[in-house]
């Protein structure tokens, strides 16, 4: 699940009515960012998981652990095809 996801789950009495979710983050700045946030085109900052912690309750390593989590599994996706070449150590495909 991805933090957005989680986000979601969370905030869904919040997905038709976002003022009340804008005011709770206000550090934001502006719709457009907690727009990106919702649509998971931006992450989870510390800032927001800190906030995310006083609006709801749950932990702020939370919202980093599945933060973190995500950011790896996308990686590991990226990356999957590349790490299953085998490779000598000075780095050239065997």
């Amino acid at each position: 699940m991805s933090p957005q996801e989680q986000f979601l789950a969370d905030f869904s009495r919040f997905r038709r009515a976002k003022q009340p979710l804008f005011n709770a983050l206000g550090y934001l700045g502006s719709y457009q960012n907690l727009h990106r946030i919702l649509a998971g085109e931006i992450a989870i900052t510390h800032q927001m998981a800190v906030r995310l912690n006083e609006l709801c309750g749950s932990s702020h390593y939370l919202w980093l652990r599945i933060q973190q989590n995500h950011d790896l599994w996308l990686s590991e996706r990226a990356l999957s095809r590349d790490l299953a070449k085998p490779r000598s150590l000075d780095g050239e495909i065997i």
